[in-house]
């Protein structure tokens, strides 16, 4: 099931364009507008008149020949864009069906609990792709499609310099560093819900940047939390499962 928002002007959700607000934004800051069509968040340092016109028409953005689509499958639509000098990526959560619509419908939406865990790990000075908006298109309390937008994160899949090109010592620095990564995590009893090694981005300097955070959790309960902790553990080293040389190497992390 698709819910479709009806087409509405820039000034309407956002007010007029202030250029110097756009400047002097603060990474807190943000412009939200919701009613009973549409919810959407917009972090303020991104604002500008072409980011307000992808975000009143991110359908039409993402059907459009200059839209670069890398996925497209019953769960996501994943592709690129450009605003403002930045290479966008934008995801877009869809419905398989009735079922996964009514279930999903009732719940945060997969796009804002992404945008909403990427500032926050931000904060705790955790790498991951910035955010820049979501988009919700709904009926009433009921949610929809969902989009994100995020800065696209240049770099190596952690699983393709890990297979092909790191020697033994790098892989051994590599995994100091996802160490105290997931013990940064663990201090904010937060849990990723799928650790496969594609959702690990590697810059130049190697540090690993952490993105797909739409099953990112939060725990209160500590046996939940050790629980979900476990998952992580057991999906991060499944990556390794035909290279028992490096499996034994990240087996030694601690989380």
């Amino acid at each position: 099931m698709i819910l479709n928002a009806p087409r509405i002007s820039a000034h309407a959700l956002f007010g007029p364009y202030c250029r110097r607000e756009f400047v002097l934004a603060d990474e807190a800051a943000t412009y939200t507008h919701r009613d009973w069509r549409r919810s959407l968040c917009l972090r303020a340092r991104y604002d500008s008149p072409g980011m307000r016109h992808l975000l009143i028409n991110i359908e039409r953005e993402m059907a459009s020949p200059g839209f670069e689509r890398v996925k497209h499958d019953r769960t996501t639509t994943v592709g690129y864009t450009s605003r403002d000098g930045r290479r966008l990526v934008v995801k877009r959560y869809n419905t398989k069906n009735l079922w996964h619509f009514v279930r999903r419908s009732v719940r945060r939406s997969r796009a804002q609990n992404c945008f909403d865990f990427a500032r926050e790990l931000l904060a705790a000075n955790i790498a991951t792709a910035p955010p820049v908006a979501y988009v919700e298109y709904r009926a009433g309390p009921l949610k929809g499609r969902s989009w994100v937008i995020c800065e696209h994160v240049d770099g190596t899949l952690c699983l393709d310099y890990v297979l092909n090109e790191a020697s033994q010592h790098e892989v051994a620095e590599l995994a100091a560093r996802f160490e105290r990564l997931f013990q940064r995590l663990a201090r904010l009893k937060i849990t990723h819900g799928d650790m496969k090694a594609s959702n690990f981005i590697l810059r130049e300097s190697r540090f690993p940047v952490l993105i797909d955070l739409d099953g990112m959790r939060r725990h209160s309960n500590e046996a939940s939390y050790r629980a979900a902790r476990q998952r992580d553990r057991e999906r991060f080293m499944k990556n390794w499962r035909d290279r028992p040389d490096l499996a034994m190497c990240f087996s030694r992390v601690e989380w």
